[in-house]
């Protein structure tokens, strides 16, 4: 069982499991798109989408990792025991914040390395 730290660990082994599930779906969803584009099942290119279920992927497994999400950090909760969200002390928001932001800064530098990989050879 985790316990809440401010900055470090904010969900449960519960919450955890599912950060882990929607980063594999990022994941495969991204992989079917790619496959599916490459093979010509696509008519238009994937746009939009595909970098986004990369982001999911990479914001989803980093999250897991880290037993920290991001959501909650922003918005003064955790669930580290995974009974519920309850809010932080108000003292924790700062590093709880700070967290969120380099989660998404480091999903998003991972998306832009998969998606200009993957544009560069597949698409």
């Amino acid at each position: 069982m985790a316990e809440y730290q401010s900055g470090v660990c904010n969900i449960g082994n519960r919450e955890q499991r599912k950060r882990y599930f929607l980063g594999s779906a990022g994941f495969a969803s991204a992989g079917i798109l790619v496959i599916l584009n490459y093979f010509g099942y696509l008519e238009s290119s994937p746009g939009f989408v595909l970098p986004v279920l990369i982001f999911i992927g990479f914001s989803g497994f980093i999250q897991g990792r880290l037993k920290f999400c991001a959501g909650y950090g922003f918005t003064g909760k955790q669930n580290a025991d995974d009974s519920g969200p309850e809010s932080t002390p108000e003292n924790s928001r700062k590093r709880d914040i700070l967290e969120s932001v380099r989660i998404q800064l480091y999903s998003l530098f991972g998306t832009l390395v998969v998606y200009s990989v993957i544009s560069a050879t597949l698409l």
